[in-house]
């Protein structure tokens, strides 16, 4: 069975650690999404984007992605895996201080 963990992240660097640890434990690249998000734009206008994407696929807990929206985070690490590796998958993402996780 396939398992897909989101961590948020405010800083950079942080995201860039857990995917090398990642990358590191096994888990392929391929596998492994880094995508920075910018929340809004020069006007301060809300941009529609990554967060709704996030939102609407946790749609039974919109809070998380709500959340995130609300700490103006900029980067979300995606982890698609088998399910017997999630756990080990949200270790490493614990250890690199994000904001949120999320599974699924």
């Amino acid at each position: 069975m396939v398992a897909t963990i989101v961590g948020v992240f405010r800083d950079r660097r942080d995201a860039d650690e857990a995917r090398q640890e990642l990358l590191d434990a096994g888990f392929p690249d391929r596998d492994i999404l880094l995508t920075e998000q910018q929340t809004s734009g020069p006007d301060g206008e809300a941009l529609y984007g990554l967060w709704e994407g996030v939102r609407d696929w946790f749609e039974e807990d919109a809070a998380f992605s709500e959340e995130a929206e609300t700490r103006r985070s900029e980067i979300v690490l995606t982890v698609v895996t088998d399910a017997a590796r999630l756990d080990e998958a949200t270790r490493v993402l614990e250890r690199h201080h994000p904001l949120d996780i999320e599974s699924a």
